[in-house]
């Protein structure tokens, strides 16, 4: 099978050359390697570039937007370009394990019901590695079934490995605000092709500075997150759009989650705009449906004392 990679960078000079090193040291080495340069400021480019040049790779390319996408437009039109049968998710501060293309790979060719499957990972805090995630380590491929709260996604799109047949469907209802993970993700949930490996083989780099941390911050506040709601009403919507076009016939299961969910960030946005706390109480019935459970309680506090 051909294997792409493809890598959002922005402002990375200090970290992408690891990641860059364990991209080529891999074990059974990428077809195409497709870094999309988001408009760095920094030394990003240059460093791609030299590490390109120095090592003679003919099939890894660096392109610099024109003007500054946002990672996650960035990324949906790198899966759009990228050629191989198989997509790998890259981000620039990471680390890969050796042998992550060819287990993966292998795990994509013996079985063809899986979409999208990802691996479990290492965080890596400075230079000391912590917990592993998001399940226990070992060498299983597991099924993950459809679940309450499936706007939570368990998984980085940084540990992907994406078919691109799904891939090319599933940007034909991506949204700009739609992060690229959370697309396939929960897409591949619907259609009961999501599967995780769960041998660790990225080492996740955590820090301030990233795009996740600085947006996670922003959704505390009552405008970000009012805004949340009615992106993820609209995604809700986009999955039913999908499911229609490529599953056919919805069994109830998935049916009912839907409406569940849309009756749900109906209630939560009642809530924020009237702040009665009847609506506060009413979603109790729907505690199963938050991404985190925690947030039931970030809610009375957004609404009663965030006026941001």
């Amino acid at each position: 099978m051909k294997i792409s990679v493809v890598m959002s960078s922005y402002n990375g000079e200090k970290y992408i050359e690891d990641q860059l090193k364990s991209i080529q040291g891999q074990e059974r080495p990428a077809d195409e390697v497709l870094i999309r340069d988001d408009g760095s400021t920094d030394n990003t480019v240059k460093i791609a570039r030299h590490f390109i040049q120095t090592h003679h790779l003919k099939n890894w390319r660096v392109e610099v937007n024109s003007q500054n996408l946002g990672w996650r437009e960035n990324f949906v039109q790198g899966m759009l370009e990228a050629q191989g049968d198989l997509i790998f998710f890259c981000d620039q501060d990471d680390v890969w394990r050796s042998e992550k293309l060819k287990l993966m790979e292998k795990v994509m060719q013996g079985n063809p019901q899986i979409n999208v499957l990802a691996s479990n990972y290492q965080k890596l805090l400075g230079n000391e590695l912590d917990k592993i995630g998001p399940y226990p380590a070992g060498q299983q491929v597991k099924k993950i079934g459809l679940y309450n709260n499936y706007m939570f996604v368990k998984a980085p799109g940084c540990t992907y490995c994406v078919r691109k047949e799904f891939a090319q469907a599933t940007a034909k209802v991506w949204n700009k605000e739609y992060p690229h993970d959370a697309l396939v993700w929960e897409l591949a949930l619907f259609t009961d092709s999501l599967y995780l490996y769960t041998k660790p083989l990225i080492k996740w780099r955590q820090h301030q500075t990233s795009a996740f941390s600085k947006e996670s911050r922003l959704l505390k506040t009552k405008s970000k997150k009012y805004r949340w709601l009615e992106e993820s009403q609209r995604f809700n919507n986009s999955i039913r759009e999908f499911l229609a076009v490529n599953n056919g016939q919805v069994d109830n299961e998935k049916k009912r989650l839907l409406e569940a969910t849309d009756k749900y960030l109906s209630l939560r946005k009642k809530f924020y705009d009237s702040r009665n706390p009847i609506y506060g109480l009413q979603l109790l019935r729907y505690w199963k449906l938050y991404p985190r459970y925690r947030q039931y309680l970030a809610d009375w506090y957004l609404v009663y004392f965030n006026h941001n």
